[in-house]
């Protein structure tokens, strides 16, 4: 792995669960990003109860940075809705909202708020609720600290 590195593969990991607004429908919400494929595997040999699935995307815009866990990461979602559960804000994945985007540069999520919604993630923190914070709009990020 050398400086010259440009885009980087990170590994979105989802679970399938009951949705926390219409517990008859089922949801595959993100739960966690991780740096490395294995960790993914692990992750679903350790919980064997869940279906448990993950896909590949790439960083655009790490610039040379090597993502690992514990870095910060900002998943863009595109048409997504965000409401109130007992746990807190998540997004609503029953309107297919899909992860669009993911960057490493907070100016470049900044830039989606204009079209979707972003889930500020760190590496490697899985949360089975998907409850990751959400901002919406510029002032939300005045209400997460990283």
């Amino acid at each position: 792995m050398g400086s010259d590195m440009e885009a980087q593969i990170v590994h979105l990991l989802f679970v399938k669960r009951p949705s926390p607004f219409e517990p008859d429908e089922i949801i595959d919400p993100l739960v966690g990003i991780l740096a490395d494929e294995s960790e993914c595997e692990r992750f679903e040999a350790e919980h064997k109860d869940l279906e448990v699935s993950w896909e590949d995307r790439f960083v655009n815009d790490a610039e040379g940075h090597q993502i690992a866990t514990g870095d910060t990461l900002y998943a863009y979602f595109y048409m997504a809705m965000v409401r109130e559960t007992p746990a807190g804000k998540i997004l609503d994945l029953l309107t297919d909202a899909a992860v669009e985007d993911v960057m490493y540069q907070k100016e470049n999520a900044q830039k989606m708020l204009d079209v979707g919604d972003i889930q500020v993630m760190t590496v490697g923190d899985i949360r089975l609720g998907g409850d990751f914070p959400t901002i919406s709009v510029p002032s939300d990020w005045e209400t997460i600290s990283e």
